[in-house]
């Protein structure tokens, strides 16, 4: 059992993005990078 996993972000944030299977790259690199700076926020 995993204790400490949880299936939604610990900062409760959600996005809505475009719809459809293919996100536009300026989309996924923006969403990465805001990924990577509320993760930087968690350490």
């Amino acid at each position: 059992m995993l204790i400490d996993y949880t299936i939604e972000p610990v900062w409760n944030l959600w996005a809505v993005r475009p719809p459809g299977h293919m996100v536009p790259a300026r989309t996924r690199a923006f969403i990465d990078f805001m990924e990577m700076k509320f993760r930087e926020l968690e350490a």
